[in-house]
């Protein structure tokens, strides 16, 4: 039996293939259903092997229904893959890498933010993702708002706000041009935030994270964690490479934080070579 595992936030995709005893992997552009179009020329590099797969089970941002699920499902046929696709949430694919079958609060800080609680075998109360315009505290494309709004306002430190111009010569006309007329509004955003590691250890960035990461655990976490006291896990790159102000925020409203994991498609994987 082979399968095939897909990950996908906004930005980028994860795929990950195995037989069991062989595994091929690649990275692609993110297929959201919920807000993005799909180039499908961006995915030729799928291999035969990958199109052949018994089981697929794709995880996608923008899977909140039945009716994006099938969407995701066509999408993934009119590439070409040809056996078993199921299509889920990427926050239940979230639940399933950090905790198995044991329950849990998942939560997910990449591009997009999300929680819920999960029993072990479904996500059974989250927190309504609202999207980068109204929603998705702490993630990628708010933190990016976040250093855009301190730039244009002139909050920041003079010398990083010097920094951040000739790094990315940054106008308001280029700004509202590109946000308004591209589909990718969230990963533009979330760009941005790679400029905190070039100050890693100033004040700003520490004050910037926290209170978006502040924001998230306000109101993402604590509404979970209230009724169900259970462990919490992250997946997601801005959770992962600032794990250290995310998880001293945790400690101060004390919550256990159990794991950070990067990218969840591996621990997907044996998952499903285990339980399918």
């Amino acid at each position: 039996m082979s399968i095939l595992v897909i990950d996908s936030g906004s930005s980028k995709a994860e795929w990950l293939w195995s037989d069991g005893q062989n595994t091929e992997s690649l990275t692609t552009d993110g297929i959201n259903v919920a807000t993005k179009l799909v180039h499908f020329d961006q995915f030729e590099g799928l291999s035969d092997r990958m199109k052949d797969s018994d089981h697929v089970f794709f995880y996608g941002a923008g899977i909140s229904d039945s009716v994006n699920a099938k969407k995701a499902i066509e999408i993934l046929k009119t590439m070409g893959l040809k056996g078993y696709i199921h299509a889920e949430s990427d926050l239940l694919g979230a639940a399933r890498a950090l905790f198995g079958r044991e329950e849990g609060i998942a939560c997910i800080l990449g591009t997009g933010a999300n929680s819920a609680y999960y029993n072990g075998e479904q996500l059974k109360y989250s927190r309504p993702a609202l999207g980068f315009i109204i929603g998705d505290e702490g993630s990628g494309a708010n933190i990016g708002k976040e250093i855009l709004r301190q730039y244009f306002y002139h909050l920041m430190p003079k010398e990083i706000e010097e920094s951040f111009f000739e790094q990315y010569q940054m106008t308001k006309q280029k700004l509202i041009q590109i946000l308004y007329t591209s589909h990718g509004g969230a990963k533009y955003l979330a760009s941005f935030s790679l400029f905190l590691h070039q100050w890693r250890h100033h004040p700003w960035v520490f004050d910037v994270l926290s209170q978006e990461f502040s924001s998230f655990i306000h109101q993402k976490i604590q509404p979970l964690h209230k009724h169900n006291p259970c462990k919490v896990g992250f997946v997601g790159s801005i959770a992962f490479f600032n794990s250290d102000v995310l998880t001293h925020l945790l400690l101060k409203n004390s919550i256990d934080c159990s794991e950070i994991l990067k990218n969840p498609v591996d621990r997907l994987l044996d998952y499903h070579l285990k339980y399918t």
